[in-house]
């Protein structure tokens, strides 16, 4: 993994504490399981990680709701979360730091590159 990261949320990891349940129900729609396209990390720099990291992936469009053909992240601390409370985002594994990223139809390379260029501002800024 990469430093700049804390954690990494998706169902198709197997340290993921749904794993088993997600790898069941997504059996029964292909094989092998496609475990779908968000996934949700933490950046250990926090807000300041996150707020590079959004400027600097600049052609992932910044989206305060996700779900489009087209590769789009969002900051949940400031969009969807933001009407909890800090203990409850906390609890939930939401900081400053979490980024919410759905995979769009982009070629492969395409999403690695504008992520990596995202991953080398906040790699920069520690």
């Amino acid at each position: 993994g990469r430093e700049e990261i804390e954690k990494v949320y998706f169902p198709g990891l197997p340290e993921h504490p749904d794993h088993a349940l997600a790898a069941r129900q997504f059996s029964q729609l292909s094989t092998p399981p496609r475990y779908g396209t968000m996934v949700t990390f933490t950046f250990r720099g926090g807000r300041a990680a996150a707020d590079a990291f959004i400027r600097a992936a600049d052609r992932i469009p910044f989206c305060p709701s996700l779900g489009d053909l087209a590769t789009t992240l969002s900051h949940p601390e400031t969009t969807s979360h933001r009407g909890l409370s800090a203990a409850d985002r906390q609890a939930q594994g939401i900081t400053g730091g979490t980024i919410r990223l759905s995979l769009g139809i982009e070629s492969t390379a395409a999403i690695l590159d504008a992520l990596e260029q995202g991953l080398q501002a906040v790699a920069g800024g520690r």
